[in-house]
């Protein structure tokens, strides 16, 4: 354990002397700042597609009084929805979409961005970094085997679960007073809409998207890990996991992405058009099961290309 504890220190002062931990602090704040504005943005856009409503149902002279009382009722599929009451429709909406410029609102919505979007490039990046920063400076030759084979092994994946903790941490915390900013910006637009607003996500499902988006953060770190130690390449790898994650169509129920999809598929708050939709009906619990074997799997995999590494450089 001490020796763990050794190692884990090491790995921590590489962290903040090649000021990746700066890096990190710089992308929380920054996706923090991405889910502010975006949730203003679709603050405004839902409170302005009701007023429109509004103003067509004034121009027809229907019972706008009638139509806000009324429930509106939605039924078809995705491809094609049929509402009955637009008018309460759309205000339901605004108000859904104000939610997203409360505390707990703006948190769950800006981690769900994270978990789904942000933090499986930035695990990953980082795990490659993490792998290849022995290689770079070749205290590779000292560490694994005067470490030993857990201490060395268990120091690489314990940083990554704790920056993915901390990342999580610093943006759900950011997030909070960018959203005190986000709703002063637009109360004015949407002062008739706030008396309609419902309650915003509770703190236990907060909590549990953040332990998603690091469950996520951690796996890609897993992977990143070691891609990084079979190829000691940074910037072609970190470029092709970019483009494959965000441009590669899912290809089945066993896609990671559409694994993540469905470990948050209860959870993940998303308001307006971005809905994503996964492959397949995977429980929760099973999609988060599978995640975390995956990690599991790829730091042993990991382990492979150090040991090999290690021994030509101890021989060479």
């Amino acid at each position: 354990m001490r020796r763990t504890w050794s190692e884990l220190i090491r790995e921590t002062r590489w962290l903040t002397s090649s000021r990746a931990a700066l890096l990190l602090a710089v992308a929380a704040v920054a996706a923090a700042v991405w889910g502010a504005v975006s949730a203003a943005t679709s603050v405004l856009s839902a409170v302005a597609t009701f007023h429109g409503t509004l103003d067509r149902y004034r121009s027809h002279g229907e019972d706008i009084a009638g139509a806000l009382s009324a429930p509106s009722v939605v039924t078809g599929d995705a491809a094609q929805q049929i509402i009955s009451n637009p008018l309460r429709y759309d205000l339901d909406q605004a108000a859904l979409a104000y939610t997203q410029v409360l505390p707990t609102g703006a948190a769950s919505s800006t981690l769900s961005l994270c978990a789904l979007l942000f933090f499986p490039l930035i695990g990953f990046a980082f795990g490659v970094f993490v792998s290849t920063h022995d290689m770079a400076s070749g205290s590779i030759v000292f560490r694994w085997p005067r470490a030993g084979l857990i201490p060395f092994a268990a120091s690489k994946p314990l940083l990554i679960v704790l920056v993915m903790c901390a990342l999580a941490a610093v943006t759900g915390a950011t997030a909070v007073p960018l959203s005190l900013l986000a709703q002063l910006s637009v109360d004015r637009a949407a002062a008739d809409v706030t008396a309609f607003v419902g309650a915003a996500p509770s703190l236990q499902r907060t909590a549990t998207i953040g332990a998603l988006a690091v469950l996520t953060g951690s796996v890609s770190g897993a992977l990143g890990l070691f891609v990084g130690s079979a190829t000691r390449n940074r910037t072609f790898t970190i470029a092709a996991f970019g483009l494959a994650y965000f441009l590669v169509p899912l290809i089945g129920r066993i896609d990671p992405r559409n694994l993540v999809t469905s470990a948050g598929a209860k959870a993940f708050y998303f308001v307006g058009q971005f809905q994503p939709q996964g492959i397949g009906t995977t429980r929760p619990w099973v999609a988060v099961v599978v995640l975390i074997a995956g990690g599991v799997c790829f730091v042993g995999l990991s382990l492979i290309p150090w040991r090999v590494r290690a021994r030509t450089a101890r021989h060479s």
